[in-house]
């Protein structure tokens, strides 16, 4: 297992309206971490200072900027330091507005960004008092249809099922469907299924009992969220855990959920 002491990350919650948090990661110099990122209903804006970070699967070399849309599934990569970045969480619904994207075309895929759009994001990498400058470069208003997307989200979360989230949004259930993959860029089974997870993330650093927390979240039962665990994060929530608690290296991505949970 990779030292914790190879892997340095700091985390700032909610630093600008819609954003989640703001990550800044360090590997050290000479170490080589291999890391797992779990599924996630967010989009996030990742901006590499120096150093490369590279996809596991294939060995292709991330870019620099680049942005990544939700995704059920985790993904695996491998960085060798020293390494510094910045990864900003967002909601799917903002990527029109900030980035004339539309959510299901970043779905399971990542997108680069040119530099010179994204200087003051990367000098906040070094230089945090940056940050704020650079979010009100990037940020919009939350328009009418960011807030109906959100309604969305809200409904299913509430009602746990396609046809009374429908329902409650005066909508026909295939009406529904396409505006919620239209705003979130998954479809709605997908992104309750890794929502919960999230949600499941988030207590299960504090949480004493595995069983109580798979009821709490509306699993079946605990086998149930063991499922959508490996299925999520590619790991058992024992696991997840124990590197959430110990601070893993490599395990920088379940952070938020333990500081935010």
């Amino acid at each position: 297992m990779v030292s914790p002491m190879t892997e340095h990350v700091d985390i700032l919650p909610a630093p600008a309206p819609g954003v989640v948090c703001a990550i800044w990661r360090e590997v050290a110099a000479g170490a080589c971490v291999p890391s797992t990122v779990p599924a996630s209903t967010y989009a996030c804006l990742n901006v590499i200072a120096r150093g490369a970070v590279r996809l596991a699967e294939d060995g292709s070399a991330l870019p620099t900027c680049f942005l990544t849309g939700p995704f059920c599934q985790p993904i695996r990569t491998e960085t060798v330091g020293p390494m510094r970045s910045l990864s900003l969480v967002l909601p799917a619904w903002l990527l029109p507005a900030w980035f004339g994207v539309a959510p299901p075309a970043l779905a399971h895929g990542l997108l680069a960004l040119p530099h010179p759009a994204l200087d003051l994001l990367l000098a906040a990498v070094d230089e945090r008092s940056h940050l704020a400058a650079a979010l009100a470069a990037l940020a919009k208003p939350a328009s009418a249809a960011e807030r109906r997307a959100q309604a969305l989200a809200d409904a299913l979360l509430h009602a746990g099922a396609v046809a009374a989230a429908a329902h409650a949004c005066q909508l026909s259930a295939r009406h529904f469907e396409r505006r919620f993959l239209a705003a979130h860029g998954l479809r709605p089974r997908e992104w309750l299924r890794v929502r919960r997870f999230e949600q499941s993330l988030l207590q299960l650093a504090q949480s004493p009992s595995l069983a109580q927390l798979a009821a709490e979240r509306g699993y079946a039962d605990q086998a149930h969220m063991s499922r959508d665990f490996r299925y999520a994060a590619g790991l058992a929530p024992r696991l997840a855990k124990g590197a959430m608690l110990a601070d893993t290296a490599g395990f920088w991505a379940f952070r938020p959920a333990r500081l935010l949970g």
